[in-house]
């Protein structure tokens, strides 16, 4: 009897502290999602006017 009421105790102490956990780290993941800023897709057209650039800028830096 007694050791029916220990393990029992055991078990619903490891459940709460598993549900607790859940609860935090729930709370913590939409906190974050509210901070972050949404990432935008970038194109491709984008990609290669950046490269032209980088490019054209190197280019510069070895004239001077």
């Amino acid at each position: 009897m007694f050791l029916r009421f220990i393990l029992y105790t055991i078990l619903f102490y490891i459940l709460f502290r598993l549900v607790t956990t859940m609860i935090r780290n729930f709370s913590k993941k939409t906190d974050n999602e509210i901070k972050s800023k949404p990432k935008t897709k970038r194109s491709r057209y984008e990609d290669i006017e950046e490269a032209k650039y980088i490019e054209v800028k190197q280019e510069d830096e070895k004239k001077n």
